[in-house]
């Protein structure tokens, strides 16, 4: 709809493919993230055909990062207005106490659950603002309790064919590389996206623009952008192309 390719309910796909690249990849938060039913690509909302066994016959790969929910739950728990990731060492967290983490606690395990949630991920009631990391795990680690699920589903209908990973790392080597899902401080964790960094085998520009057409998308105010350039820098490990992003461990 925002970039006019939407006329009484129909998609002009001719449109939609004349548009400029990075038009589309600005468009990315503009709408839901969720499938639509739509009765042909999906005659069924996913989960309810993952149920039935009604799976293609194919190899699916499903995991997230150690800590994938602190990047979004931080931000409702930051001081002095900063967003995340930022460059406090400690995140500019602030304190969650004992009673207002239980009730976070029972808002997300309701309550058939919070008994055992509370075991399990305890508040501290010495250090309040462990209390934030603690609710991070415990969304973190419903996430991936979530993609085995599905897999083991998927692994029902079609045996051998679902896997799961848990991504427990985040690109270290260049700290100019400060675009989510690049280089942060250890407070974070490894947070949502880190894994992109290595999957792509480049650093990722998403969230900060593009390398200005080096290895990404042209924007009208390339090629001079200082964030481009300094993530880039090819001399940095005496390297070129993709490899000149990562140390020696990271490559490996």
């Amino acid at each position: 709809r925002s970039s006019g390719c939407l006329a009484a309910g129909v998609v002009n796909k001719s449109c939609v493919a004349a548009l400029p690249a990075a038009k589309l990849t600005q468009a990315t938060y503009s709408g839901s993230w969720g499938p639509t039913t739509d009765g042909v690509t999906f005659p069924q909302a996913p989960e309810k055909l993952l149920e039935q066994g009604l799976v293609n016959d194919a190899s699916i790969i499903l995991g997230s990062q150690t800590n994938d929910s602190n990047l979004f739950l931080f931000r409702s728990y930051t001081k002095d207005g900063l967003d995340q990731p930022n460059d406090r060492p400690d995140g500019a967290l602030r304190p969650l106490p004992p009673i207002a983490y239980t009730a976070a606690v029972l808002a997300l395990a309701g309550p058939s659950h919070v008994a055992e949630a509370l075991r399990l991920y305890p508040a501290d009631h010495g250090d309040h603002v462990q209390n934030i990391h603690q609710l991070g795990s415990l969304q973190s680690d419903r996430g991936h309790c979530s993609a085995s699920r599905r897999a083991s589903q998927f692994n029902r209908a079609r045996p051998g064919r679902a896997y799961t990973y848990r991504f427990d790392y985040w690109y270290r080597g260049n700290p100019n590389c400060t675009a989510v899902p690049n280089y942060h401080l250890p407070y974070l964790g490894a947070a949502h996206q880190d894994e992109v960094t290595f999957v792509l085998g480049q650093p990722n520009f998403m969230n900060d623009g593009s390398c200005c057409g080096v290895w990404g998308l042209t924007t009208d105010d390339c090629p001079h952008l200082d964030r481009c350039e300094a993530c880039y820098a090819p001399g940095r490990f005496r390297h070129s192309g993709y490899r000149s992003y990562f140390d020696d461990k990271e490559w490996e």
